[in-house]
Parts: structure tokens; C-alpha cells; sequence
């Protein structure tokens, strides 16, 4: 099994389909490389641990032909090799197979043991243990080397060649058919800032470059080797939009993810079996509706419409409004009302971020049928319920009361100033409400109230309204597909979303804090997100990932109004201060700074053990627990604090020691604990705060607060005890 691959076999052996990383792979298995050391290792406990089974003639000679012959030759050269043992008529073919699937098994079983007993087992992307042997972590350096090494050299040589694609005349250069104009754009009201680009340059606008792009396949190429590596690639891309050939291949995963586990048999191809099923209920469909074509439905005027109605008043779907995507979009929705008789204008949004995704063969016929198929997955499969949508937005809505009671207060003080709404902004939401009202009053046995205006009067509706729409209808195009990413890298999980739209809020809170009225505040919520820049909803977003506070989201804000007056509220931890007459500074960002590996050493009383817990120790004393210690990290610049963050793993515990205080009768213990946690801090901008008066400590510092947060009864967080804190110049 060892040796498999001849000389002849190894140079012809093509697992990635591309040179570059085939060609790493093949310098990794040369003569005198430290793979050869590793393999000679784990061979040698191998053939140790397989030569038990080899006192059986039948059982021998299967693992000898699944072994090859070089490794019998080498570490069995004793042991009769007859081939014909397991060939008609000695063994049934039946017979063989079995004894040939138990073999593999065996084997497969055996081979891991090996590499653990002698510490060549790794798993990918965790730190060396204690016990892996040198070999193993040579072979390890040298693979990162030879793989780095070619994968820059690959980068060049791409670049090079675009370079030279690009110093062609123009003249010999594809032309850019159906380049968009004002008029086939219709009324936009707003231009998103990548709008420019569509309209000179014919292309969609993209989020990553060549580079990133040519990144993205190569990890591809490996994921296709190795699928189950995708959970890992996704951990370490979190926060991050990915390019499109790995943003493509990651969402076709997630999507299809769930018919996976219906099917049980790994063997068998999924996506094969989706677009059968899906080309059959198209067909029956087009049959029972009596259609010449399942892309013009009985309702295909009433999709055209609402698709250049959605896409003409909503922003981030403007610089996109082609004749080509609007007739793509139409056919997908007909086709998926041709296949199951579900339509609803929602679905329009939906929709939009799998057409920029989705791009490639969309010249051919079947991609509409593929695009609807997708679209199917995600209704059913990853894309929230309406009970959920509502469940995220009250929750988003709670925390932003914890965090930020004023703002919260005075969201519900103008959604009651003033209101005039349009119900058909909302219809979707009030439809499922109203339903859930009618159905809860008619078996109370209550006439069934009219919830529309108290509904529509509410902040809530509008975080439901941007939850229920993906984002899209309020969002830039780019960010869609940024909270998109992070989505589907995370199975669409609800705190992703619920995150992101607290993220969202405290990024306008200061032009939210501005509005008077319903109206005022209605154009924020509907109008704004999509002005804000994508690094900074993606910075607000990690800086709630790695433990940051809340607090700190507003001043990420870019856009944020210069000469807003300043609002002093519990979420508001630096000054505001109007610019300065005589000198306007611009933004100078700081390099990123932080602090890592933190060793903590706490003191505790303790009453007598089996006294329990008196009037003079509190609970979480009697329970502690170091696992509850968490720390809070706060950068400053004299009295004017610039950033916060937490801590977001569980510290470890070095020492504990118990001695007894012999003058007051009481136990102290002593805690020593460790943190292996970075805390890095970026784009920290001073600059803001010229002409202040920083205090006597006009320079930067960080304090590290430790506290303590147990759990009570009932399972949920109690109140955070301060243990103490530290300045760190």
C-alpha cells in the first residue's frame, strides 16, 4: 500500500489537474526527501502490526495483492506469495470481494494505528503534539516550502500573462457585447460606487482580483481531493469575501449538504441526482400546466413586471438592471413556479445574489433550470423560515436594547411621530403575521385584530424586513455577498445574521440618533445601509467575532456625519468634537498593535470545605469555575479610550494551590492560568481627537480587566464580576 505508485506511475500521476500543484506533489515523493524518512517509519510499525493476520492463506494473500509487491518483497520476503489462491476456482468471486472490502478496512484501520504509534499522525492545521517525531515535522516544513515556493512561481507567471494580454492592441481585444447605457438602466436614484465600473466597463463588478481568484482554485483543486478539509477552509476565511471560483464551489456544498445526509451512500454522485429529480418534476410540470416552455408560466407577466419593478427601486440592484439579467431572472422564477407553483416577489431577492455568483455557461439554455434549481435548495434547506426572520429581528432588537438603551428608546419613540408607511414595503412580513394573529384569535375564540399599523409602527419591522430579503433590498451589492459568504461558510447559522444587523444599526447610530419621526427614520433604515462601505460593515462584524464590544462599532463608521452634535449616551465611551477651523486632519490609522498569550494569577477566599457557601462568600466564589474567566483588552491614548476587546477562548489552567490561612480559618486558593489567544488591534485612528485634551497620560497604554461570568440555574449567563486589572504601558 506503501509503494503503490511505481517510478513510471508516479511521473504520469495527476491528482489535482494542475501542473504546478501536481508538480509539488511529485517533488515531495523524490529520493532523500524527508517524506522518504516518514514513510520507511510508519512502514515498518505497519508491517509489525499487519503480521498477525497473515497465518490465514486466503486472508495473507488479499493483503499481499492490496499491499503490492515491493513492500512484500521488503518486509515479508518469508512468507509464500501464491496469487492463485484467491483466482477461480480456489476462491468464489463473491468470496473475493468480501475478503477484498474486510482487507481495506483492516488495512486502512491499521495504517492510521502505525502512523499514530510512531507520531507521524498530524491533523491539518493544529499544532504539533508533544509527541510527533522529527520526521514528521520535517516532512511537514519541507511540504509548506516546496508548496509556497511553486505557488508564487505560479502567481508570476500568471501575472506576467495577463500583463501581456493587456499590452495587446485594442483592436485585437474580444469586444464586450451589449454594453449598458442610461436608458437601459432606467431611473436609478442611486448609483452604488461600483456602478461606474458596469457602466464603462460592460463587466459585473468584482470583490477580489486575479490573484485572489487564481488562490481561490487552487484551494479548489485540493478541496476536490479532499472535501472534508472544507470545514477547515471555511474557519480560517470567516470574516473574509471569498473569490468567486471558491465562493462558487463553498455555497454549491452547503446547498447541497442537506440531501447529503439523506443519502447514505457516499458512492453515489448527490448533484446528479438533485438535477434528475429536478429535470423530472420540471417536465411533469410543464405537462400538467399544459406549457410549450417552463420558462413562460401562466404567471411569466406578473414575474417580468415585479423583476423590473424590484429592480428599479432598489439600490444595490441597480447597477445590475441588464436586459440579460432581468430576462434570466424572470426565467428562473417561472421555471421554479413551473416545477413546484411557489412564487413570491421576495424570491426576486433571493435570487439576485445566485445570479452574480452563478455566472459561468450562463450563455447556455440549461443555466436558467440550474439557477432555479439552487434557488429550490435554499428555500428549503438553508434560508430561514418566516417564523425564524421574525424570532432574529426580536432578538436583534433585544441586544440592541442591552447594548445601547438609548438608541433603542428613541428607535421607538419616532417609529410613533408621524406615521405614514406603505404597506407594500412590507407586505410579506404583515401577511405572516397577520396569518399567525388570525390563527392564535380563532382558537381563543377572538375576533381576529388589524395589526398592520401597530406592526408597521414598530423598528422591528424593518430588521425583519432586512433579514426576510437577505439583505439585499437594503444592502450594496458587494456587502450582500459578503454577509452571503459568511452565511454559507457557517451552514447559515442565525447568529451570523442577527450579528450583522446589530453591526448594521450601531454603524448609522449616529444619523439614526438624528431622526425626528417615522418618516425620518424609515429613509434611514431603507436608504442608508447601502452607503455604508463593506470594509467597515465587515470590520464591525469581526470586531463582534473576536470579542470586541459594541460600543467601539459606531466609530468604524467612515460615512459618519462630521458635524453631528454630540449625543452623550451609555454606548458613547469618547467625545464627540466638532472639526477644527483651523486644521482638518486626515485619517492616520495606526499599525496594528496587540497583545497575546496572557499569564493570569488569581487569589480566592474560600470558606472550610463542607462549610458551603456563607453570608460572607458569594456563589460564584463556592462554584468557581476558570473556565467563566475571560479578559477585556482596552487601548487608550490618555483619558480618551480608542478600541476594546475581549477574550473568546477558554483559558487553561497552569497551577492550582490550596493552603489554609491559619489566622482568619479560611482557604486560599490560587489560580495560575494562561490565554493562547491573540488580541490585535487594527486601524486604530487618533487622529480624530486632534485638539483634545488627552489628560497627563498623553500617550498610548492598555488596560487588561479580568472578570467573571458563571452561569446560574437556569443555565444562562449571571452578571459579570470584576476579579481585577492591570496597566500596560
Amino acid at each position: 500500500m506503501m509503494e503503490r505508485l511505481k517510478s513510471e506511475d508516479v511521473s504520469t500521476h495527476r491528482p489535482f489537474g494542475m501542473p504546478w500543484l501536481d508538480s509539488c506533489l511529485h517533488e515531495t515523493l523524490l529520493p532523500n526527501t524527508p517524506w522518504q524518512k516518514v514513510q520507511d517509519k510508519i512502514s515498518e510499525r505497519f508491517a509489525r502490526r499487519i503480521e498477525k493476520q497473515l497465518n490465514h492463506s486466503d486472508r495473507r494473500q488479499m493483503i499481499f495483492e492490496l499491499l503490492g509487491e515491493q513492500f512484500v518483497d521488503k518486509y515479508f520476503p518469508k512468507y509464500p506469495n501464491n496469487p492463485t489462491l484467491i483466482e477461480p476456482p480456489e476462491v468464489d468471486p463473491a468470496r473475493k470481494d468480501v475478503l477484498r472490502k474486510e482487507a481495506q478496512a483492516w488495512l486502512q484501520q491499521q495504517l492510521y494505528k502505525a502512523a499514530r504509534d510512531v507520531g507521524c499522525q498530524r491533523a491539518p492545521g493544529q499544532d504539533y503534539q508533544a509527541g510527533t517525531a522529527p520526521e514528521m515535522v520535517e516532512f511537514v516544513e519541507h511540504t509548506y516550502q516546496v508548496f509556497y515556493t511553486g505557488m508564487d512561481r505560479q502567481l508570476v507567471i500568471e501575472d506576467q500573462e495577463r500583463q501581456e494580454e493587456e499590452e495587446e492592441p485594442v483592436w485585437k481585444r474580444d469586444r464586450q457585447p451589449g454594453r449598458p447605457n442610461n436608458q437601459q438602466l432606467g431611473d436609478v436614484k442611486r448609483q452604488d460606487r461600483h456602478s461606474s465600473a458596469r457602466l464603462n466597463g460592460g463587466k459585473p463588478p468584482q470583490s477580489w482580483g486575479p490573484a485572489s481568484d487564481s488562490l481561490g482554485k487552487y484551494v479548489v483543486a485540493i478541496l476536490k481531493r479532499d472535501p472534508r478539509r472544507l470545514q477547515e477552509v471555511c474557519s480560517r476565511l470567516l470574516g473574509k469575501q471569498l473569490p468567486g471560483t471558491l465562493r462558487m464551489y463553498v455555497w454549491t456544498d452547503v446547498l447541497m449538504k442537506e440531501e447529503r445526509r439523506k443519502i447514505k451512500d457516499h458512492s453515489v454522485n448527490v448533484e446528479k441526482v438533485l438535477r434528475e429529480r429536478f429535470g423530472r418534476g420540471i417536465v411533469q410540470g410543464v405537462q400538467a400546466l399544459k406549457l410549450k416552455s417552463a420558462t413562460r408560466s401562466p404567471i411569466s407577466g406578473l414575474v417580468e413586471n415585479a423583476v423590473i419593478e424590484m429592480y428599479d427601486r432598489t439600490p444595490g440592484m441597480q447597477a445590475y438592471s441588464q436586459p440579460e439579467q432581468l430576462k434570466e431572472a424572470a426565467r428562473v422564477l417561472n421555471i421554479l413556479y413551473t416545477y413546484d407553483r411557489s412564487y413570491e416577489p421576495y424570491l426576486i431577492h433571493w435570487l439576485f445574489p445566485l445570479q452574480l455568483v452563478y455566472r459561468d455557461g450562463s450563455e447556455q439554455e440549461e443555466h436558467p433550470y440550474e439557477l432555479a434549481m439552487y434557488l429550490k435548495l435554499l428555500i428549503d434547506s438553508r434560508f430561514p423560515k418566516w417564523p425564524e426572520v421574525f424570532a432574529i429581528a426580536e432578538r436583534v432588537m433585544e441586544r440592541l436594547k442591552q447594548e445601547d438603551p438609548y438608541l433603542h428608546k428613541h428607535l421607538v419613540e419616532c417609529s410613533l411621530k408621524n406615521v405614514s408607511f406603505d404597506p407594500k414595503d412590507f407586505l410579506v412580513q404583515l401577511i405572516h403575521k397577520e396569518k399567525e394573529q388570525a390563527q392564535a384569535s380563532s382558537r381563543g375564540g377572538q375576533k381576529a385584530a388589524q395589526p398592520s399599523r401597530d406592526l408597521l409602527a414598530n423598528p422591528l419591522i424593518f430588521v425583519r424586513k432586512w433579514v426576510g430579503e437577505g439583505f439585499v433590498s437594503v444592502l450594496d451589492a458587494q456587502a450582500v455577498l459578503l454577509v452571503w459568504d459568511q452565511a454559507f461558510m457557517t451552514d447559515w447559522k442565525h447568529q451570523v445574521l442577527e450579528d450583522f444587523c446589530l453591526v448594521i444599526l450601531l454603524l448609522l447610530r449616529d444619523l439614526l440618533i438624528q431622526t425626528t419621526d417615522y418618516h425620518t427614520m424609515k429613509g434611514v433604515m431603507l436608504l442608508e445601509p447601502c452607503r455604508l462601505y463593506t470594509a467597515d460593515i465587515q470590520r464591525g462584524w469581526m470586531h463582534l467575532q473576536q470579542g470586541g464590544l459594541p460600543a467601539d462599532i459606531p466609530t468604524l463608521n467612515r460615512r459618519r456625519p462630521s458635524t453631528a452634535a454630540p449625543v452623550h449616551t451609555p454606548l458613547r465611551t469618547r467625545p464627540e468634537l466638532p472639526p477644527s477651523p483651523l486644521a482638518a486632519l486626515e485619517p492616520d490609522e495606526l499599525g496594528p498593535v496587540g497583545l497575546r498569550n496572557f499569564k493570569v494569577k488569581l487569589i480566592l477566599l474560600r470558606q472550610r470545605p463542607g462549610d458551603g457557601a456563607s453570608e460572607g462568600e458569594e456563589d460564584w466564589v463556592a462554584h468557581f469555575d476558570h473556565k467563566n474567566v475571560r479578559l477585556t483588552i482596552s487601548i487608550y491614548f490618555g483619558d480618551i479610550k480608542l478600541r476594546s476587546k475581549s477574550t473568546v477562548s477558554e483559558p487553561r489552567l497552569k497551577d492550582k494551590k490550596q493552603n489554609l490561612q491559619s489566622n482568619l480559618g479560611e482557604y486560599v486558593d490560587t489560580y495560575s492560568i494562561e490565554f493562547r489567544e491573540d488580541v490585535v488591534f487594527t486601524n486604530l485612528d487618533p487622529s480624530q481627537f486632534h485638539g483634545v485634551d488627552f489628560g497627563p497620560d498623553n500617550h498610548p497604554y492598555a488596560i487588561v480587566r479580568a472578570s467573571y461570568r458563571g452561569k446560574g440555574e437556569d443555565d444562562k449567563a449571571s452578571v459579570p464580576v470584576n476579579l481585577g486589572w492591570v496597566k500596560i504601558p
